[in-house]
């Protein structure tokens, strides 16, 4: 099912008689090895609109392969998933040696000289990008340190150092992953010393072997921090963000600490205890039904070309598709992004045939909000983005309100299972971000060491002298850095302009306002222009310790 979509998606993309006898992951290796050198030669005497279109014109055939790619790759086996590899690096060399052109500096000063917002937002994102941009040499090191850590991470054959003998866990006939070795453990030992000793063991598992690849990822981000003229690599990530510095983001997070008094090796115990609850279960098909009135008060509406498309349109204006495939994996992939006057957008969402559970159902709707909101943003250029992060916020609102109003025609009893794993959940990803953020920090790891433990106390309420090691047991360091802290963010202010809506605003102007959004407003135009709520970082997270 899922294949069959992508390769219908390909075979009207690839203009070939014979595309129909020739295999989606075969068509889409084909189009991104068509893809040419990009060239700023004959742009730069356009006028800046001229430019900026006739740049997008080499551009969007090599994001919508790239972002097709990423989907693809999940598919594929072993061999064709080297072939899709290839060709991302292949991309990526194209882009790289575009944002390397001489002609780039003053093609960025024509575009920043435009009238329209999107043109200026276009030259500013490629800027940005090309100051992020890394030496093709450092790239490939920082490449190799990544999947260096992640593959040590997923390694089933990994030896836990665990100090009591008895408390060991016997391994001669595994089965299963790692991940679920250790949570039947913790089920069954009665011992609460045992479950503490394995489920720290179990956190600090890789850190022999991933400590040199950490080492080098924090090294060639200081580097890169260090040549853009910023102290630390924390400070030169967040300087874009509303929290704009390292002191900011902590004193959010110190704002979602809250002592939910469970450890995390006794989490399952916990959970376990609790009653399940009672949840009747629905098809995706009858959810979006239920959930047609609430699309209507947004002004969206949809019809169905196919049992299985959803054809949305935003106020008479299409907006896009999205295909419903089954499958247990609950996830949006966008398959094409929409751009105005381009092309119109493909979601791919993947639900299973009957929803469970409160969690399948509040997972469901979360995908379903992604779909929407992917949809509903347009504008000239692939690369313009709404900025601070809005459309991610608008996302999480959407799901929020969705939801709202699912509960008023399909009632269900409070699951305490779901509230404690989420509180859970959420003081993990809070302790997480702290060692995130201090390590990205010249602070190095003695001062992150002196203060983890007290870290780890405040969200779990047990102590763990050693808790620093736990930056060992998560990719945030190799991957996302300092700004693990973001879905946090984005969730949070998205809860504050939940109940904006629900006392004082309508949910079509929120919609407009955060997910519409084409005048490409600011997310401090956006807060205080349209939702009438304070800008300042200092009072949003003021206005959060009271939410909470």
């Amino acid at each position: 099912m899922r294949k069959s979509i992508l390769a219908a998606l390909l075979t009207t993309n690839l203009m070939a008689a014979s595309a129909a006898t020739v295999s989606p992951d075969e068509l889409l290796i084909a189009r991104c090895k068509a893809i040419p050198q990009l060239s700023l030669d004959g742009l730069l005497p356009l006028s800046p609109e001229h430019a900026a279109n006739e740049l997008e014109s080499q551009l969007l055939p090599l994001f919508n392969i790239n972002q097709q790619l990423d989907y693809f790759r999940l598919l594929v086996s072993n061999d064709k998933n080297n072939q899709l590899l290839q060709c991302q690096l292949h991309l990526a060399d194209l882009l790289d040696n575009l944002l390397t052109a001489s002609e780039l500096s003053q093609l960025l000063d024509s575009l920043a000289q435009s009238s329209m917002p999107a043109t200026r937002a276009l030259g500013e994102r490629l800027d940005n990008l090309r100051h992020n941009r890394m030496s093709p040499n450092d790239k490939a090191k920082l490449h190799t340190a990544q999947a260096a850590v992640k593959h040590a991470l997923t390694n089933s054959q990994m030896h836990l150092e665990v100090p009591n003998q008895q408390c060991r866990i016997t391994r001669n006939k595994p089965s299963g992953s790692i991940d679920s070795q250790i949570a039947r453990y913790l089920l069954q030992q009665h011992n609460a010393d045992c479950r503490a000793q394995v489920w720290q063991a179990f956190q600090k598992r890789s850190a022999g072997r991933t400590r040199q690849a950490l080492d080098e990822i924090q090294h060639l981000r200081q580097s890169q921090a260090a040549a853009n003229g910023w102290p630390d690599y924390a400070s030169f990530r967040l300087k874009d963000d509303i929290l704009s510095s390292p002191s900011l983001v902590m004193e959010f997070l110190n704002s979602q600490t809250h002592n939910i008094g469970v450890a995390p090796w006794d989490i399952g115990r916990q959970l376990k205890v609790l009653p399940k609850a009672a949840f009747e279960s629905l098809t995706p098909y009858t959810l979006i039904a239920l959930l047609t009135p609430a699309f209507e008060q947004l002004g969206l509406s949809y019809d169905k070309p196919q049992p299985q498309i959803y054809r949305f349109w935003y106020q008479g204006r299409l907006l896009g598709q999205v295909h419903l495939a089954q499958d247990n994996h609950l996830q949006a992939y966008t398959l094409e992004k929409p751009v105005t006057g381009r092309q119109f957008g493909t979601v791919l969402l993947m639900l299973p045939a009957n929803i469970v559970s409160q969690r399948q159902l509040n997972r469901a709707v979360e995908q379903l909000a992604d779909a929407i909101a992917t949809l509903s943003f347009s504008q000239p250029y692939f690369l313009s983005d709404s900025k601070d992060g809005i459309s991610d916020i608008g996302r999480r609102w959407l799901s929020l309100w969705l939801m709202s109003q699912l509960e008023q025609v399909l009632p269900h009893p409070k699951d305490s299972r779901l509230a404690l794993a989420t509180r859970y959940a959420k003081q993990l990803a809070v302790f997480r971000a702290k060692l995130a953020l201090m390590l990205s920090r010249h602070a190095g790891q003695s001062s992150v060491s002196l203060q983890a433990p007290a870290w780890f106390e405040a969200g779990f309420g047990y102590p763990w002298a050693n808790s620093a090691e736990a930056a060992f047991g998560f990719t945030a360091l190799a991957q996302t850095g300092p700004e693990y802290y973001l879905p946090m963010w984005h969730q949070a202010l998205a809860d504050i302009i939940m109940k904006q809506t629900e006392c004082c605003q309508s949910p079509a102007k929120v919609y407009q306002a955060l997910l519409i959004n084409e005048p490409l407003h600011t997310l401090p135009q956006v807060l205080t222009e349209q939702l009438h709520l304070p800008a300042d970082p200092v009072i949003i997270i003021g206005r959060m310790k009271d939410n909470e």
